[in-house]
């Protein structure tokens, strides 16, 4: 997700979450993890300022706290994806060596099982 992709995300979630307060819903929507915890943070953060339960100044360090740590979840979680796949397709052609059955496909087997 580029930067200018991650603004845009941001800019959505302050949004709803803007429009679930006004509207007196309670709860969050059904987001995913990462959008979920940074509406929360929002939330909190808006309902401390307009209770005059936090400066602005206060409530502007922490929000850019908060995006900060969204943007790092964020690379984290397409990180964490990207070497799922690794892996899945890693274990696919493992499970062809297998099939093979030559002494190098063996030998390769047990080096990524951590036996050799």
């Amino acid at each position: 997700m580029t930067q200018a992709e991650m603004d845009t995300q941001i800019k959505e979630i302050e949004k709803q979450m803007v429009e679930y307060v006004k509207g007196g819903r309670g709860g969050v929507p059904d987001l995913p993890f990462c959008d979920m915890v940074l509406f929360i943070g929002m939330k909190y953060l808006y309902i401390a300022f307009k209770n005059g339960m936090a400066t602005k100044e206060e409530i502007s360090t922490e929000k850019k706290r908060l995006i900060a740590s969204y943007k790092i979840a964020l690379v984290d979680d397409e990180l964490y994806k990207a070497h799922a796949r690794l892996r899945n397709r890693i274990s696919a052609q493992l499970c062809e060596l297998e099939r093979c059955g030559c002494e190098h496909c063996k030998k390769l087997i047990r080096i990524f099982d951590g036996r050799d």
